[in-house]
């Protein structure tokens, strides 16, 4: 059946849960968030949540970084 995921194309077998999808796309699950058709799955409902012929997923995955030394909000550099 046809998705999109990330405004991309994608091609996957009907039943495919939200967990396979990201298994497939070999994405680990923690750091990141899942929506679908603009409603955010919950991490414990992955296994549960069956994605649908047309759904469109959004995959947003949180990374680190910043700079090496903290500088508060109001100080002067």
């Amino acid at each position: 059946m046809d998705i999109v995921v990330n405004d991309e194309p994608c091609q996957v077998d009907e039943g495919l849960l939200v967990s396979g999808l990201l298994a497939q796309l070999g994405l680990s699950l923690r750091y990141l968030v899942v929506e679908r058709n603009r409603v955010i799955i919950p991490h414990d409902a992955f296994d549960t949540t069956v994605l649908a012929a047309d759904d469109r997923v959004e995959v947003i995955r949180f990374i680190g970084g910043g700079c090496d030394q903290y500088t508060p909000h109001n100080s002067r550099i």
